[in-house]
């Protein structure tokens, strides 16, 4: 049962049921974030002065992968 944040209603009475569904749903969720093992800066670009910087980050395979851009100074 997915996790329905609804349930239960409010001045109902309990059921072993229906919190163990939300539970097990909660714990899905868990047990669905990615585990992140490391960090790689993978490019450094420099950019015309006056630009705004930019980023962009990935996740694969657990590693978060950087590309940043950064302005060179006037």
């Amino acid at each position: 049962m997915p996790y329905d944040p609804a349930q239960p209603a409010n001045n109902s009475a309990l059921s072993s049921a229906v919190m163990r569904g939300q539970l097990t749903g909660l714990k899905d969720l868990i047990d669905a974030v990615p585990v992140i093992t490391g960090a790689v800066v993978d490019s450094v670009t420099p950019l015309p002065p006056g630009d705004s910087p930019t980023v962009s980050v990935a996740l694969i395979d657990g590693v978060l992968r950087f590309s940043f851009g950064i302005p060179s100074a006037s």
